[in-house]
């Protein structure tokens, strides 16, 4: 029997990230959920997150806003996520949030 696709939570403030992240995801068999990022996220050069949401729309992922480092534990058992992939993450991520994802964070 194969196993069923993981559940992930795209970790990033930097939209093209997000985007590739859940083509990869996505060719690699897994269901991407969700991305969550830095409420006030922004960063120079790109595109904020907040504005993403056109780009991401059609790739049926929700955009959650994070109100602190302290709520990404909640979130990715909200979303029962098997694994947490993070690039261009401004916060340092707690042992909780590392922990409430099955198989853990990914740093990219």
């Amino acid at each position: 029997m194969a196993e069923k696709p993981w559940r992930i939570v795209l970790l990033t403030a930097v939209p093209p990230v997000a985007i590739a992240y859940a083509d990869i995801v996505r060719a690699a068999g897994h269901e991407p959920v969700a991305v969550v990022v830095p409420r006030g996220a922004r960063r120079s050069n790109v595109t904020p997150m907040g504005q993403a949401h056109v780009e991401l729309d059609p790739r049926d992922l929700d955009i959650v806003f994070a109100a602190s480092r302290h709520s990404l534990a909640r979130i990715f058992r909200g979303y029962d996520a098997d694994l947490v992939i993070c690039t261009g993450f401004p916060w340092l991520i707690t042992q909780d949030a590392i922990d409430a994802a099955r198989l853990g964070i990914v740093n990219g």
